[in-house]
């Protein structure tokens, strides 16, 4: 099978993530708004707790079909039949999940109470797993993947604007939400006869994936445990109110992570391929440019963030969401460290199969949670929510760091570091200044990003950063090769 280049499928992974980010961009100051905090509480809240049964739906498979996909790529038949395998166990999980939930909803009053709600969430345990987006993953179909997205997306923004008009709309809202998320998930499933077939295999080998399987659900649920249960516990001990104004200055922060990230999502396949292939040349290359572009990246945006934290809550939320702006500032330094685990986790950790290891440091997490989270969110409420979301990937970071450093060592290049001190304090500059010079949220925020963009750029190229130049590089010759086809 045709192996797809990597920068393109970087390119278009960070395309399909960066319309993830705009479409909320677009939507959320008109969702908040209209639904106001409560309304976003609501729908938060009923998601977070659709998340917990969409994990159980989902097991494990998603991380680990992914990568056995990208080494079973070049065999078709091979492949085929560990389809079928994922698919049978998918449908027995989703069929435990759904009838957990139905039972959750019958005695969980409050959930009652907005069954609606509840129930139209909940589609997404079924499409989530029918949609088989491992598959495309694994054989790294990003170009397909990126426009089916965004084709769903922009029908979700039409009709957002068409029926939700008033804060009663929350439950239209959700419905939305859902199309957006899981709608594309039916395309999935009838595309995926190009590649793999349907014919009935003997001797399916379901065992063997299990213990691989459950190890990585154990992963997930923990996981979602220590992100989700900050919001549950606010929700206990606090109001919808306090939900989301937390819920907000959060979303912000997993709108910026998402497009950092995008990249181990797109080397990840690659890496397990290398690494069954043992082309240890490639897998280093990959393993110390992505390191080194993402210390680039997260320093001046977490800085950003920081500076910036006022004028994009006022802009993307609205004067109704002001608490949100020290919850923000506190959480910016999750930025660096959710990014810098999720580099371990994906880029070191699960290609060579260390799955045990990245459950260890969530189940820390989770304990560093048990015992801060509850009480600094019982005396803080939005701001312990934020404190706690810090320590917890704090802790996560030094496990995980532990573990990835006996299997690849993190090295930062004297030029980056550099680069970033020089960049760091290019940004504070020019931010501070742009502060003091105007007063409009939406100008101090377009300026400041634009003239430091621009700033930044020139100095890695006067300081000669290898990854700026080549990144550069890629782009011009990407450009010369379109302009050629043109003329030919």
């Amino acid at each position: 099978m045709k192996q797809e280049s990597v920068k393109i499928n970087i390119l278009f992974n960070i395309l399909r993530v960066t319309m993830a980010v705009i479409y909320p961009i677009i939507t959320f100051p008109y969702v908040a708004r209209i639904l106001m905090s409560d309304g976003v509480g609501k729908v938060e809240f009923a998601r977070t707790i659709i998340s917990y049964f969409i994990i159980i739906a989902m097991l494990g498979i998603n991380t680990y079909a992914t990568r056995e996909v990208a080494k079973l790529r070049q065999d078709k038949d091979k492949l085929s039949k560990f389809c079928h395998e994922m698919i049978i166990i998918n449908i027995c999980s989703v069929i435990v999940a759904y009838s957990f939930f139905l039972f959750f909803l019958y005695f969980y009053k409050s959930a009652f109470n907005q069954k609606s709600l509840y129930l139209i969430l909940s589609i997404g345990i079924i499409l989530n797993a029918a949609g088989m987006e491992w598959l495309y993953q694994g054989l790294e179909k990003y170009i397909y993947i990126t426009v089916r997205t965004i084709f769903f997306q922009i029908i979700s923004l039409i009709l957002l604007f068409l029926f939700v008009k008033n804060k009663n709309d929350y439950v239209s809202y959700a419905l939305l939400i859902t199309i957006s998320s899981f709608g594309s998930n039916i395309l999935n499933l009838i595309n995926s006869f190009k590649y793999i077939t349907f014919k009935i295999y003997k001797n399916y080998n379901i065992k063997k994936h299990l213990s691989n399987i459950v190890i990585i659900f154990a992963t997930n649920l923990v996981m979602s445990l220590y992100g989700q249960a900050v919001v549950i516990i606010l929700g206990i001990l606090g109001n919808d109110a306090n939900v989301g104004v937390y819920s907000t200055s959060f979303k912000l922060i997993q709108l910026i992570i998402s497009i950092m990230i995008s990249v181990n999502i797109v080397v990840f396949p690659r890496l397990s391929y290398y690494i069954e292939i043992k082309d240890n040349t490639s897998l280093n290359r990959i393993l110390e440019g992505g390191f080194n572009i993402l210390f680039l990246i997260a320093i001046p945006i977490t800085l950003g963030l920081f500076l910036l934290a006022k004028e994009i809550i006022l802009i993307f939320a609205g004067s109704g969401f002001y608490e949100s702006i020290i919850c923000l500032k506190i959480l910016s330094p999750v930025i660096i460290l959710i990014a810098l685990n999720n580099f371990m986790v994906y880029q070191i950790l699960m290609p060579n199969n260390k799955e045990k290891q990245f459950l260890t440091s969530i189940i820390i997490g989770n304990v560093a949670n048990l015992f801060i989270g509850l009480s600094l969110i019982f005396m803080y409420k939005n701001i312990g929510a934020a404190i706690t979301r810090v320590i917890i990937e704090l802790v996560i970071f030094i496990v995980l760091y532990k573990y990835s450093i006996k299997l690849f060592k993190l090295k930062i290049s004297l030029n980056n570091f550099i680069s970033v001190g020089i960049g760091t304090a290019l940004e504070s500059l020019i931010i501070l200044t742009i502060k003091n010079l105007f007063s409009r949220p939406i100008i101090i925020l377009v300026i400041s990003v634009f003239v430091f963009f621009i700033c930044y750029l020139f100095e890695l190229i006067i300081l000669k950063n290898k990854y700026a130049l080549d990144f550069i590089y890629s782009i011009t010759k990407k450009i010369k090769r379109t302009k050629l086809s043109f003329k030919i």
